[in-house]
């Protein structure tokens, strides 16, 4: 049974409120494309995602750190938002695709990002608390100001390739071991984690979790707060 927007913002607060690490994280066609297709050298699909991405196609090394990544963060989420089955497409084949991972983990609408911040549920998650989140936003006026968390701080990270005015001279998936190191020695306990790592960045939103953070992939709401028209949903947003 799918969850409600309601009922994940409740588990996520349950989390915080009882100090139980915990993931909320997001899996969509370009998820899809990545894992399914990692060994697959002349997909077109995988191509073209990567280059929209990270602006290059990766070694096949680069391509299966990335695809297990992604399967393993799924396997190691609580909450999965998940594509549609019924919508056809890439959405369908993603889900397919994941379904086959999915063993204990509630499932939830994969726009529930959108949801929680439509409805106010993650200003209220993150008020008075402690926030860190990974994105190539800064937003740490926006967090503290319109969310009113406590206090906030953040590790940015190389923007999409496609929506880049400066282009990134490494790709995301080049930077993970350090990015990684760098989640290993700290201390996430009592803290609400924001996540917008695109495909290459699930594993990291597992890493919080480990270091005892709660952690919510909101991915493109990033993208909103700065007024970055990325999604068509931000575009059609009042």
């Amino acid at each position: 049974m799918e969850l409600s927007t309601n009922d994940v913002f409740l588990r996520l607060n349950t989390a915080f409120t009882s100090h139980k690490p915990f993931a909320l994280l997001r899996y969509g066609d370009g998820e899809g494309i990545i894992a399914k297709h990692a060994e697959d050298m002349m997909n077109i699909r995988y191509r073209n995602k990567a280059i929209k991405d990270w602006g290059c196609v990766p070694s096949l090394n680069d391509r299966n750190r990335v695809s297990r990544d992604i399967i393993y963060s799924l396997c190691e989420a609580d909450i999965i938002g998940f594509p549609n089955p019924n919508a056809g497409g890439g959405w369908s084949s993603a889900a397919s695709f994941f379904l086959e991972y999915v063993k204990t983990q509630a499932l939830c609408n994969m726009e529930v990002h959108i949801n929680l911040h439509k409805e106010g549920l993650l200003a209220k998650l993150c008020k008075n608390r402690k926030v860190f989140y990974i994105s190539c936003r800064d937003v740490d006026d926006y967090i503290i100001n319109e969310l009113k968390a406590k206090q906030v701080y953040h590790k940015l990270i190389p923007e999409q390739h496609l929506f880049a005015r400066i282009k990134p001279r490494t790709p995301l998936f080049k930077k993970l071991n350090a990015l990684e190191a760098k989640i290993s020695t700290m201390n996430l306990t009592g803290t609400i984690c924001l996540l917008g790592g695109g495909t290459a960045g699930k594993k990291l939103g597992i890493l919080m979790k480990q270091r005892g953070g709660v952690v919510v992939d909101i991915g493109s709401v990033f993208d909103l707060w700065v007024k970055k028209k990325t999604r068509t949903w931000i575009k059609k947003y009042d």
